[in-house]
């Protein structure tokens, strides 16, 4: 199995929580066939158990910026 058919899997259910619809912040997807797998940058990351104490560390990745990256997103986005 190819390491673009492992990413392809993932699914993630995304809705709008607040009313009407996101103003700041929206969520934005990369095209996969803009994206290369040397952009992945594995850091070490910890889950907030408290405001003055953080637990569970754990391996998380983030993507090197690249002008290659196709980026899209959808203003206002809303239920529905």
């Amino acid at each position: 199995m190819e390491d673009r058919e492992k990413i392809a899997k993932v699914c993630n259910i995304w809705v709008s929580l607040t009313d009407p619809y996101i103003q700041n912040d929206p969520l934005i997807l990369c095209d996969l066939d803009s994206f290369n797998e040397k952009q992945i940058i594995p850091y070490i990351a910890s889950i907030r158990a408290t405001n003055n104490k953080r637990e569970d560390t754990f391996i998380a990745q983030s993507i090197k910026f690249s002008n290659n990256n196709k980026w899209y997103t959808k203003k206002k986005m809303k239920i529905g």
